[in-house]
């Protein structure tokens, strides 16, 4: 009996010097059901599922539809508020959403919330109801940045939460010296980086108490224009660490920093500024956010300028960005220009949580693509229907069709996409049959296909 397979297409990353700029986003927006145009935080539970706070509304996004959490006064289990900043996943396996009004505690029993806020007088309640990031060290404390310094969630129960506050106090030298803190961050080291709206950064040294905020030590770090060693601005706005250990610390008009230690073992900090004639350089100063990825990239959000990104080198500062914007008439770029968070999910791809048109998603296989087939160099248009595919130890790929015979698939190192030989054809046939004989099972082509080489990085 004759088996019938459908037509289908090789496609094959572009292997070309401008790959990096050819990135392609799909978008998810209010148009597909997400509630508001506004992404601040986006998180993956172990189900698959992605959550994704927005100005108006806490969505539960399963690949097809949203499932919209909103502030319910009737229902006593209802989120706090609409306005979601932070979700996050504690090591018990709790998940937080930090709101403007309230910390909540997903219930998955009740598929609702237990609520916590500010207590007034109570010195083991949160510093502030607006939670805009959350955090947790090694010992499990949570660590939540506030409107009015920091609160450390030493144990909490089902239905309560123990805190030790650091709140904004002008007249005490080793606490936090402005109100407002919107990034904070624990690093592979257990260190807390603080990063406050004016005063700089503050890294606190992780102690054994639990009752006393006196006895956790802050050290801050300033902006200092005569000093190059100095963070470039004492407005932050969020850090990650990369895979090497450094810490990246987005500002608002002063560029982005990286923080490490050097051969000597002394701490140093780089600048990365815009530099309007060096067109690899970061393409603007405030930045909204950082991200690290697990492929060696770093992220950088703008306000209203689209989406850095760079690859970091272990035993480099150098960095080359490529810049990603908004076309008004590609539907595959980046939604808006103002990107707010960042989020790798399970596959690596990554989500951009925008401020005003939703998310845009970019993965390994969002490069430029070909499409190989009859219609763009293959001469036989038997070779539409695909039956096998299979790489040699260079990384050749050979491809049986149904009609046309095997064809050898060399990636080109000039830059140029692929050539191809068949005259090679009579030796693969005979390849292709003792590998079907039993030896080897044949390998069909999946609809997307990555060339071996590059399977863990295709844009590099």
């Amino acid at each position: 009996m004759k088996v019938q397979f459908t037509t289908l297409f090789i496609f094959i990353s572009l292997l070309c010097t401008h790959a990096q700029n050819q990135l392609r986003f799909d978008r998810i927006t209010i148009e597909d059901g997400l509630s508001h145009t506004t992404v601040h935080s986006i998180f993956q539970n172990e189900d698959g599922l992605i959550w994704i706070g927005t100005e108006d509304g806490l969505n539960i996004y399963n690949g097809y539809s949203f499932k919209i959490y909103k502030h319910d006064a009737s229902n006593p289990y209802s989120i706090s508020n609409n306005v979601i900043k932070s979700i996050f996943k504690d090591k018990k396996g709790t998940v937080w959403v930090g709101t403007e009004n309230g910390l909540n505690r997903y219930i998955p029993e009740k598929d609702g919330f237990i609520t916590f806020k500010k207590e007034e007088n109570n010195p083991k309640s949160l510093t502030h109801n607006h939670i805009r990031r959350i955090a947790e060290d090694q010992k499990g404390n949570l660590w939540l940045a506030t409107d009015n310094g920091v609160t450390k969630i030493v144990n909490y129960s089902d239905t309560s939460i123990q805190c030790i506050q650091y709140p904004y106090d002008a007249d005490q030298p080793n606490t936090i010296a402005y109100p407002v803190v919107r990034g904070i961050f624990v690093d592979s080291k257990d260190r807390i980086w603080i990063g406050t709206d004016g005063a700089g950064v503050y890294k606190v040294i992780n102690s054994n108490s639990t009752n006393s905020s006196q006895l956790q030590k802050f050290i801050q770090y300033k902006a200092n224009n005569d000093n190059i060693n100095t963070i470039t601005s004492n407005r932050i706005n969020d850090f990650a660490e990369d895979k090497y250990g450094n810490i990246w610390i987005s500002t608002w008009k002063g560029g982005l920093n990286k923080l490490y230690i050097d051969e000597n073992g002394e701490e140093k900090i780089v600048a990365y500024r815009h530099d309007e004639n060096d067109l690899t350089s970061i393409n603007y100063d405030r930045i909204t956010n950082v991200f690290a990825d697990s492929r060696g990239y770093i992220w950088l959000g703008t306000y209203n300028r689209g989406v850095n990104r760079a690859k970091i080198s272990r035993n480099s500062d150098l960095l080359s960005f490529d810049s990603f914007k908004n076309e008004k008439d590609n539907k595959y770029s980046l939604s808006h220009n103002t990107a707010y968070t960042f989020f790798e999910d399970k596959a690596g791809e990554i989500w951009i949580g925008t401020w005003g048109n939703g998310i845009s998603k970019a993965g390994h296989h969002s490069n430029r693509m070909l499409l190989l087939g009859f219609q763009n160099g293959f001469k036989d248009k038997g070779f539409n229907e695909v039956w096998s595919i299979d790489t040699d130890e260079n990384n050749n790929w050979w491809v049986g069709s149904w009609d046309g015979g095997v064809t050898q698939i060399i990636p080109n190192e000039t830059g140029s996409v692929l050539s191809y030989d068949k005259k090679i054809k009579n030796f693969l046939s005979t390849l292709h049959e003792k590998r079907s004989s039993g030896a080897k099972k044949k390998r069909y082509l999946y609809p997307y296909l990555q060339l071996p080489s590059e399977r863990n990085d295709l844009t590099e």
